[in-house]
């Protein structure tokens, strides 16, 4: 699926959720709001990966979380984005999130909320 359906996807179910619904949801499974040795608190950790949860206008900020999570787990960074603005918005932030990671780069994975198949925990009419 690409990147503009599931983020269309993302925004149209989106509704009422907060970011800690999409947290619960794609972190299902995982480890949820694990304390490390810093104080932080890494959004969740699978056994490869220590995971920000954040939406894509705030790209930047979970690139640092992220990093910081993965210094200290040991584990490899990653970022789980959900749209919360139009889908054109959400495409150029990803634009821009690629391009810093791959000019760095960077050891961060990326993942779209749609491709851990969240559902809306909120009626939505």
């Amino acid at each position: 699926m690409s990147l503009i359906v599931s983020t269309l996807i993302a925004v149209l179910q989106q509704g009422t959720w907060l970011e800690a619904d999409y947290q619960s949801c794609a972190c299902d499974g995982m480890e949820i709001e694990r304390v490390l040795p810093s104080g932080a608190r890494a959004d969740c950790l699978s056994e490869t990966y220590a995971i920000e949860v954040e939406s894509y206008s705030d790209w930047a900020e979970g690139i640092g979380q992220s990093l910081h999570y993965s210094a200290q787990s040991g584990l490899l960074p990653a970022l789980i984005l959900f749209c919360e603005t139009a889908e054109e918005q959400c495409f150029k932030e990803d634009l821009r999130l690629r391009e810093t990671i791959a000019a760095f780069g960077l050891p961060i994975a990326v993942f779209d909320v749609s491709e851990f198949n969240c559902s809306p925990p909120h009626d939505i009419e």
